[in-house]
């Protein structure tokens, strides 16, 4: 079985100087410099209070969904652009299994499911595993499912938009709730679930993102000899090697700035779509809320944020000292690696580990690919297809390759949602070519594009993965631990209000160093705890 650690180090806290706006000792300065006046801009950026505008105006603003209303809302916690508690937690619901009774098509199937969220299925038919549920905006029928959530789910709901606490965090994840609709001879019931995303930190995420990525490799292709864990790549679908989030499912940090400003915010950006309301289907952004300019201005203040440090309080160095060799010599040190890339005491390897079947999520890290291959075809493609406003990748519930015009007998059938990745996915590449089809179906080459409702026909240029079957939906990024002493609560979502609670909660590859770490004396674990105890959030 492999081994997932957690936090714990070894040798003595390195200091290492941040030099704002030029670079970090030991690294080149980066290609351009951020002035002074630039990190202030995006410091003021960060903490503002956003508001919705007209759209007269050229942008909507704030929303329409968003979670906060500035970034410093959530990053808090040991200071502005720490993590954040359970309150602030981002929230997603997900379809553990449908079971469906009666005559119907998968369309009419896609239908029952969109009455209780419009995102939970595609306009083919698909029905997806999840749908983020911001905390705040939409039309009524979005606030009717987050009234529907808070009666069905049995936790103390905040008026910040997550739960009040780690151990309503842990409610979530034992609580599963059903949802029932019908129409004519079709009837389904899902069963649900609802999951969260705990804020991260962001101190030192400027060292993150200049460690090499020949370094995270290198690092993974180490893991192949350890008989307890086994590292994986997150690599997008254009080769590049991930590193940030939960899932680890951005490249650079300019872009996980972009994300979170059009996840989280509803700030349309000229990388990223705002979170659409999916029952307001026709409504479109006419403009960019936050320019390029200044999500640039925005990462390079977070890129300047300093890294965490080590406080010795009344701890004893002696004992801190044993602490970080307990650490390695449990195992921790595989996962949470103390040097990566010239970033000392990161603790990190920035890679994807399985962590076991109670820590997962239906929002997945990029698949592992086995080979591709680019092919030419026509397809129907929905033009009306809205970001979901969440981090990770939607899994498909495949419910039959029956035409949808197809009339299919259901009789009990129990759909379950697959936690780990599809046999394969087809990814679009490069802008299609646009087709005129006439009434007998047969297409022609045009520069114009011919609509039906919501559909355009196209050709595509599509690039078909082949994808190995992982347990992706479990399965997630090292989070360093510098600074871990002040981003309580811990785990993906919260779960864990100590560090004593967080190590007890590995499971899958961090299985064996848990185990080491409880059958230690009890010196060796009041050593270890108070070693990431020290490790405290840059003052």
């Amino acid at each position: 079985m492999k081994r997932l650690c957690f936090p714990i180090f070894s040798g003595l806290w390195r200091a290492t100087t941040l030099i704002l706006g030029v670079g970090i000792l030991g690294f080149a300065p980066p290609a351009r410099a951020k002035s002074p006046l630039e990190i202030a801009r995006g410091k003021q950026l960060f903490e503002r209070q956003w508001t919705s505008q007209n759209p007269i105006l050229g942008q909507d603003g704030l929303g329409p969904m968003f979670n906060a209303n500035a970034c410093s809302t959530c990053h808090h916690q040991g200071g502005l652009g720490g993590g954040g508690d359970t309150r602030f937690n981002a929230k997603s619901i997900g379809i553990e299994s449908i079971h469906v009774d009666g005559f119907g098509s998968r369309l009419d199937l896609a239908g029952l499911v969109r009455t209780l969220h419009p995102g939970l299925a595609s306009p083919d038919g698909n029905v997806l595993s999840s749908v983020a549920v911001p905390h705040f905006g939409g039309a009524v029928g979005t606030e009717n499912l987050r009234a529907f959530l808070r009666s069905n789910v049995p936790v103390r709901h905040v008026s910040e938009g997550g739960v009040a606490t780690s151990s309503d965090v842990r409610q979530l994840d034992s609580h599963r709730f059903e949802w029932t609709a019908e129409r004519q001879n079709l009837k389904i019931k899902l069963e649900l679930r609802l999951f969260a995303r705990n804020t991260t930190p962001l101190f030192g995420l400027g060292l993150i993102d200049r460690i090499p990525a020949d370094a995270i490799i290198a690092n993974a292709k180490r893991q192949l000899a350890d008989r307890d864990v086994s590292g994986r790549l997150a690599v997008n679908p254009q080769g590049e090697v991930a590193r940030f989030g939960w899932r680890a499912n951005r490249v650079q940090l300019i872009g996980f700035v972009g994300q979170a400003c059009a996840a989280e915010m509803g700030l349309q950006t000229a990388r990223f779509d705002q979170p659409g309301d999916p029952n307001v289907r026709d409504y479109r952004n006419p403009g960019k809320d936050i320019s390029e300019s200044d999500v640039q201005a925005m990462t390079a203040f977070i890129a300047a944020l300093p890294r965490p440090v080590q406080a010795l309080g009344s701890h004893d160095p002696a004992v801190l000292a044993h602490g970080r060799q307990v650490f390695a010599s449990i195992g921790c040190a595989s996962c949470h690696t103390p040097d990566l890339g010239g970033v000392e005491d990161l603790f990190s390897d920035l890679l994807l580990h399985d962590m076991g079947p109670h820590l997962y999520d239906y929002d997945n890290p990029y698949p592992k690919v086995k080979k591709s291959r680019i092919e030419a075809r026509y397809q129907v493609v929905s033009q009306r297809v809205m970001s979901s406003g969440y981090y990770g990748q939607p899994t498909t519930i495949r419910t039959g390759s029956q035409p949808s015009t197809a009339r299919v007998r259901f009789r009990n059938r129990k759909i379950v949602t697959p936690r780990s990745s599809p046999d394969s996915q087809v990814v679009v590449l490069g802008q299609p070519e646009r087709l005129i089809v006439n009434s007998q179906g047969q297409t022609r080459h045009a520069a114009e594009t011919m609509e039906v409702g919501d559909r355009t026909l196209q050709q595509q240029h599509v690039l078909k993965r082949t994808i190995e079957p992982t347990a992706v939906a479990q399965e997630w990024r090292t989070p360093p631990l510098w600074g871990v002493a002040d981003s309580a609560p811990y785990m993906h979502d919260g779960r864990a209000e100590t560090l004593l609670e967080a190590i007890a909660m590995h499971a899958g590859e961090g299985q064996a160093s848990r185990r080491r770490f409880l059958q230690s004396s009890t010196t060796d674990r009041q050593a270890l705890l108070a070693f990431l105890e020290s490790l405290r959030a840059p003052r």
